[in-house]
Formats: C-alpha cells, structure tokens, sequence
C-alpha cells in the first residue's frame, strides 16, 4: 500500500529489464492509486522503455499536475527530449535546476538541437563522473586526435555495457554515434534493445543516429526492437484495453 516504495519497485524492475512484468505491476499500482502522482510518473516511465513515448507523455503531465514539486519527476525530461519536445523537456528538468542532473539534460537537448558551441560550454560545467559520455563527446567537439576519441570511446563502452540500466546504454550509445564510433555504439544499441529497451519510432528520428542509421545492423536491432514490442508490448496493451472497456 505504499505507492512510493511500490513505484520504486516498478522502476527497479524495467532498468532490470522485466519489461512486462514492470508494465503489469505499474498497471496494477496505478489501478489501486489512481490519485497517485508517482503510480502515474512510474507508468510513464516504464512506457517510456517500451516505446510508447506519447503515453509516457501523457502520465508525465497528470503526475506533474498531481505534484508540481516532485523533483523525481525529472526523468520525464528525457521522454520530451526522445520525442524532440525540447522546450518541455527543460520545463521539466528545470524541477532541479541547478543539479548535475539538470546540466545532463540540458546538453543532451543542445547537443541534439545541433548547438555544438554552446554543449561544448556547458560540458565544462559537468562533473565527468556523473556525465561519463561527456568525455568522449568533449573530445570530439575539440577535434582532438582520432586515437584519443578512439580511446575514450572504448572507456564510454566498457562503463556502460556491464550497468543494469538499458536506458543509460541507449543513451552512451547516441552519443557515440554522434561522435562516429559506429561499432561501439550499436553494441551498446543492440544490448540496449535486448535489455528490452524498446525505443523504435525514436530510433528513426533521433538525430545523434543519423552517422549509423544506413547501416544493415541498425536495420536489425530496429528489427528487434519491433519484435520485442510486439512480443511483449502489444498484448500487455490489448490486456489493458479490454480491463478498461470491461470497467475494471
């Protein structure tokens, strides 16, 4: 009966990659806590994992509404940003202001809105222990020798391939590619996807992928991505709709 710890459960299961058993128990918290600010923002997030971006959207808002000041409600940024909404991604970050977590999103919006200047200067402002990708990124936009971004690169992969967030990996594995370790970053693409996190519709448009979208791997693990949804996404979904029409 506890909707915060319940809903820490929920986002501890989805990082682990039990995507549909992290979908069920969000659906059956929000069910029982309708009123619940973090039953909706834990819905949303696991929605995010599965690609169903304008849902997660959607519960951002209501939890947002519910509870303005909730600084959890940050990660919602990142839904925003996936769906290239950037002024509402900030909006959101913004709850933090100030924090490293803030600073995290606001280079991830300028180095995707294609400001390289301005992300290079806000770069200088992180702590590279908590923005890890940083340092290859920095290196690029330096235009420092090939076999240092190569070098660095290879840190980048090795840090986030053993975590247990597949969102994290999604996330180093855009950067990379925007720094053109092409073979780095669909590992960590790929091991994202298997990790179930289902990013399809924003793995086309995402434009930190346009250097590896050509590639025939990209084209499987966007292969993946879809199967997974269907395979675990899509009757979770229909589950849900008939609850819904049958009123319970």
């Amino acid at each position: 009966g506890l909707s915060d710890a319940a809903a820490n459960l929920v986002v501890f299961q989805v990082e682990g990659g039990d995507l549909g058993g992290a979908l069920e128990k969000a659906s059956d918290l929000l069910a029982r806590q309708p009123g619940s600010a973090r039953a909706h923002f834990s819905m949303g997030y696991v929605e995010r994992y599965a690609g169903l971006l304008e849902d997660s959207a959607r519960e951002c808002e209501t939890a947002r509404t519910l509870d303005r000041r909730n600084v959890v409600f940050r990660s919602c940024a990142y839904t925003f940003i996936l769906l290239g909404q950037y002024d509402r991604a900030i909006e959101y970050a913004s709850v933090d202001a100030g924090s490293q977590y803030f600073l995290f999103w606001k280079i991830d919006v300028l180095l995707r809105q294609g400001k390289r200047d301005e992300t290079l200067q806000e770069i200088q402002k992180s702590d590279r222990r908590f923005f890890y990708s940083s340092r290859v990124l920095e290196a690029f936009l330096r235009h420092q020798p090939e076999g240092e971004i190569e070098a660095l690169s290879r840190d980048v992969e090795a840090f986030f391939l053993p975590l247990r967030d597949s969102e994290r990996k999604y996330a180093a594995a855009a950067t990379l590619a925007f720094c053109g370790r092409r073979e780095a970053a669909l590992r960590l693409l790929r091991r994202s996807v298997e990790e179930n996190y289902l990013a399809c519709a924003t793995m086309d448009r995402d434009p930190l992928f346009a250097g590896i979208r050509d590639t025939p791997e990209f084209g499987r693990i966007r292969a993946l991505a879809l199967a997974r949804q269907k395979q675990i996404v899509a009757p979770w979904k229909a589950k849900r709709l008939l609850s819904t029409r049958s009123g319970r």
